[in-house]
């Protein structure tokens, strides 16, 4: 036999990416701790579920043959020499030969599992249908995927040390596209700035701050305890 495979999508890759979605925000090293111990876990149960399984072959195929038993019943089976039949369904022939596990509607070679038109001459004949299941979808196989798991560590405490630099989180980088504006800037004169003690300047006018009022150029003016007061011909 060679290789089967029953899935034609990437539902597996979907959900494994989703379970270390959290993960990818931490940092390099915690990040890899992380998947490694998702993983463990999960090869964990799935080597406990399949020890749990009775049958020979695994519950996957078992609810894909209970859902063809049904068009399996209503195939017509004419027997020929050879291990070979020709099977009937729905006005469509096709020829099964067990003896050589040929089938001409190619869905066995594709999946390794029994397909409609071998499942009724299963039925006729009164086989077992877990024979004829390919060796990639057995239990035994199953157990066998999920024997070796991942190895537990210790902590990074445990870990050796090495006399290299120590590695950081790079600084943010900047942004494409204009800064955002915020409420406060929104709010501003054009031409106006604030300093850093509640300070406004404008160009060309006055400087206000706490202590008093300044103009410069020809003139100054000043405000101090009692009022204001003009220097340059005042």
């Amino acid at each position: 036999m060679g290789s089967y495979c029953e899935d034609v999508n990437n539902n597996f890759t979907e959900s494994f990416n989703k379970t270390i979605d959290k993960a990818r925000e931490k940092p390099f090293v915690a990040m890899l701790e992380t998947v490694r111990r998702l993983s463990m876990v999960w090869i964990a149960k799935r080597s406990a579920l399949s020890h749990f399984q009775k049958g020979l072959c695994t519950p996957c195929v078992a609810k894909i043959l209970d859902k063809e038993h049904e068009k399996a019943s209503e195939c017509q089976v004419y027997p020929s020499t050879n291990g070979c039949f020709i099977v009937t369904m729905d006005g469509d022939k096709h020829r099964v030969c067990l003896q050589n596990m040929t089938f001409t509607c190619k869905k066995y070679q594709i999946c390794g599992i029994p397909c409609e038109h071998v499942y009724g001459v299963i039925l006729k004949r009164t086989l077992s249908d877990d024979d004829y299941v390919c060796q990639w979808f057995r239990t035994a196989m199953w157990r066998l995927n999920y024997t070796d798991g991942i190895s537990p560590q210790r902590g990074a405490r445990h870990w050796p040390s090495t006399l290299g630099d120590n590695v950081y989180v790079p600084p943010e980088p900047p942004q494409p596209g204009r800064n955002k504006l915020t409420n406060i800037d929104k709010k501003r004169k054009p031409g106006a700035s604030q300093g850093g003690r509640g300070e406004v300047v404008q160009g060309g006018g006055l400087s206000q701050s706490g202590v008093g009022l300044s103009q410069s150029g020809g003139g100054e003016v000043v405000q101090g305890g009692g009022g204001l007061s003009q220097g340059g011909g005042s």
